[in-house]
């Protein structure tokens, strides 16, 4: 090996060994503890004992003298062992006699030090004391680290006591104020127990904002300019809320910043705060603009009846179910009038007229204006803007599934990212206040269409659910089981002291009992229905009305009273029965007592409907044979035109019946009571389950046709989904399942033998007599545009109430 490479290697060597040691010694005293600044000794726990402090020039613990020794100095040594505090010191020696040096004496703490060394003492290791002078400590058994986790923890409790506290403030307004329920007054807000007045200063309609939705309206306006309660309103001495600092997008006051106030003294303002409210539409004693003036030439709630031939239409409907441009002063929703086209030659081409929407909305327009013609003209009509946002299948004032009007198509949002902030801003563009609770995840019913909204993320002050932060309209991933809905708060109109119901063996059923002019009657079950039920069950708060007996004999006697209401019909939208159409009793027209009109609610309901994209992709025509007809003939399911050759022309198409409510649809009758079809062979459970019609553009039926339900069952049903009915066993409709009868079957069609080429429509309806309960009848109805001519097409296939008429 050359001596220059030999010497490298060692060289190398050397480097590494030293390299080795200086790690290994390096490492070891890095390991090596270090030693406490203080430690307690001889006691009989961690927390207490004789005190020692570690002497670095000796590297030795050493003891410290009692000479001088008091509490702050005993804190300042607890704190430097990590304990909290101490609790007392020892003299006398009392853990015994240390060894060694006595580190420190005389020493003079102000509490404040981080250590004992920073305190005032003799020189370090310089003492006149002996070991039977030693101190002795009994230190907190928490340390310092557990006694700020305490700490913060106490705090956390207190303030979430606060917040608890202030979220469950109530809110009220009191004044003079002869509207009801009152919009204009004094705030007044439970807290801690009583009503509080509200400091003056510095309120601003914001804070307002915040106290109008709370009370169910949808906004504040400016206090009219010298307003201000009487002095026995303001209540100055219960006046301990001051500063309050409301954004306005706030859901309860209580989230908002505000300081308590020792005493009325203390708030420089010499009024307390007031509020003015927008009363909105729901209200409807005075409709209001969007100003809060009121609409001029309108009556007042005490006026609010208009006799026109014996009939009545009271003012007022349910501002949440509103889907048309045009709302009479019978509180009417113009949403089922059925769509008629102005006449047209036949050689028009058939896909061009029904790919017209604005045709389409000419036709449905020109009709409108006919059958304005054909009303009464005394009838006031005030014009609405259209709405893009309704609630659906609630069965309370201000609830349901929310569902917005985007692109000339309804449709639901997604409750990913729903909370009670988004939630608010739905109900104030309803009309209401804010929400009381975001309910997720289809509790009113899943929806159908597209999911146009989803991700909302609203900051309380938008005026509507799109100008939110939101994902691109309809593309989530969402399905309608996670449909979004909410409940509103709103303004407490006193509908329940107007009527209610007696005589039933539990308190949600019975005879239907009204106060009309200072007078409880009942109401005559001639023509009562489900729908004119569902208007008092939910006067009531009970819910949706299942059943509505016309005679109620079988809840045993009656109070002696007069009829004062006779052939009610309701929409379903009134807010309260004496809204909807009626007659007063006179001689010449009466009612008999066994006829005195009932109902049952209920909580949850079936909702069926047909689904349109299966309807519009199965209709077509066939040519059958007369002969193979019998059966439907003996049904009523074919016309009086003769046929043409032997043969019958039938316009078929498949019903998808879907059930979106919140419970099983079953037929009316039990399955003893049902009809036997000798020649079908077998039962009907309805003998009207869907009335189909064809109609001109006159609005005058040229065909119909009509189907009994024989098999209700669970023909395909949404995932994790067990289907419970077949024709074998028992009949109905699950929730979230369908009932398909297809276009082969006897009876699924509209026979039009004779039928003219011309554009006509096709009218369909589910549970045309509303025989079985629903949460929403308002989908049971559907038109479509067709065009009857050597071909078939359909188009425009909608809910009638999901048309956006001018």
């Amino acid at each position: 090996m050359p001596r220059d490479t030999h010497f490298t290697w060692w060289l190398v060597r050397l480097v590494v060994y030293l390299s080795a040691i200086a790690l290994i010694s390096g490492g070891v005293k890095g390991d090596a503890p270090k030693p406490a600044a203080a430690r307690l000794v001889g006691g009989h726990n961690p927390w207490s004992g004789r005190l020692e402090v570690y002497f670095k020039r000796q590297r030795a613990y050493g003891t410290v003298c009692d000479d001088g020794w008091h509490m702050n100095a005993s804190h300042v040594a607890c704190r430097m062992m990590g304990y909290a505090e101490a609790m007392d010191f020892h003299f006398g020696n009392v853990f015994g006699a240390g060894k060694g040096t006595i580190v420190l004496d005389d020493v003079r703490c102000t509490g404040n030090e981080t250590h004992l060394f920073k305190c005032q003492h003799a020189k370090l290791g310089v003492s006149n004391c002996r070991h039977s002078e030693d101190i002795g400590l009994t230190c907190s058994q928490d340390t310092i680290q557990e006694r700020m986790e305490a700490q913060r923890a106490a705090v956390s409790i207190r303030r979430s006591k606060i917040r608890k506290e202030r979220r469950q403030m109530k809110v009220r307004l009191v004044g003079g104020s002869k509207l009801q329920p009152i919009s204009e007054g004094v705030v007044e807000l439970l807290y801690k127990g009583k009503w509080r007045t509200v400091c003056g200063e510095d309120w601003d309609t914001l804070d307002s904002r915040v106290v109008c939705g709370m009370v169910g309206f949808k906004d504040s306006m400016p206090l009219r300019e010298g307003y201000q309660e009487a002095g026995n309103f303001q209540r100055r001495k219960s006046m301990r809320i001051t500063n309050v600092q409301c954004t306005g997008s706030e859901v309860h006051i209580g989230t908002c910043p505000f300081d308590d106030l020792a005493n009325e003294e203390d708030c420089p303002s010499d009024i307390v705060a007031h509020a003015r409210c927008h009363r909105g539409d729901f209200v409807l004693d005075t409709p209001y603009d969007e100003n809060g003036m009121p609409v001029e030439g309108t009556a007042a709630e005490d006026n609010e009846e208009i006799v026109q031939n014996e009939e009545i239409t009271s003012a007022g409907a349910e501002g949440n179910t509103s889907a048309d441009a045009e709302v009479n002063d019978a509180g009417m929703n113009n949403n089922t009038s059925s769509t008629t086209m102005p006449e047209t030659t036949t050689d028009i081409d058939a896909q061009e007229i029904l790919n017209d929407d604005a045709g389409q909305a000419k036709r449905r327009k020109g009709k409108s204006k006919a059958a304005r013609k054909q009303a009464t003209p005394e009838v006031l009509v005030i014009k609405k803007p259209k709405p893009t946002i309704r609630l659906k299948s609630g069965a309370y004032y201000g609830e349901g599934r929310v569902e917005v009007y985007v692109n000339g198509l309804w449709g639901t949002i997604c409750s990913e990212g729903w909370d009670e902030v988004s939630a608010s801003v739905a109900c104030r563009q309803l009309g209401f206040g804010v929400a009381e609770k975001a309910v997720r995840n289809s509790e009113f019913g899943q929806g159908v269409g597209p999911i146009w909204l989803w991700r909302m993320r609203c900051e309380g002050h938008e005026k509507t659910l799109l100008d939110c932060d939101h994902g691109y309209l309809n593309g989530s991933r969402c399905t309608h089981a996670q449909d979004a809905s909410v409940q509103c708060v709103v303004p407490d109109i006193d509908a329940a002291s107007k009527v209610r119901i007696e005589g039933g063996t539990y308190e949600r059923e019975g005879r239907v009992a009204v106060y009309i002019n200072g007078e409880w009657g009942n109401i005559c079950g001639w023509n009562w229905g489900l729908l004119a039920g569902k208007v008092v069950c939910r006067q009531l708060g009970l819910g949706h009305a299942r059943y509505a007996p016309e005679s109620t004999l079988s809840y045993g006697s009656a109070p002696k009273r007069t009829f004062l209401m006779m052939e009610v019909k309701c929409t379903g939208h009134e807010r309260t029965i004496k809204e909807c159409k009626y007659t007063r009793p006179s001689n010449a027209n009466t009612c008999i007592r066994a006829f005195r009109a009932g109902v049952v609610c209920v909580d949850t309901l079936p909702d069926v409907l047909m689904d349109l994209h299966v309807l519009q992709s199965s209709v077509r025509v066939q040519d059958w044979p007369d002969t193979l007809l019998t059966c439907a003939r003996e049904e009523g399911c074919l016309s009086d035109v003769p046929n043409n050759w032997g043969l019958r022309r039938l316009l078929r198409f498949t019903s998808a019946i879907m059930n979106r409510g919140m419970e099983q649809f079953r037929p009316l009758l039990s399955r003893y009571s049902w009809k036997w079809h000798l020649c079908h062979r077998h039962f009907h459970s309805m003998e009207v389950f869907s009335h189909y019609d064809l109609i001109n553009q006159k609005g005058e039926r040229v065909a119909q046709g009509h189907k009994a339900s024989f098999c209700l069952e669970d023909g395909h049903c949404d995932e994790g989904i067990t289907p419970q009915f077949s024709c074998i066993t028992d009949q109905g409709i699950s929730v979230n399942c369908i009932d398909i009868y297809a276009s082969n079957i006897d009876c699924q069609w509209v026979d039009v033998t004779g039928v003219k080429t011309d554009l006509y429509t096709l009218r369909i309806h589910i549970n045309p007599d509303n025989l079985v309960a629903e949460s929403d009848y308002d989908n049971n109805l559907i038109e479509c545009d067709l065009y009857y001519g050597r071909r078939i097409t359909i188009g425009h296939c909608e809910y009638v109430t999901d048309r956006m008429n001018g």
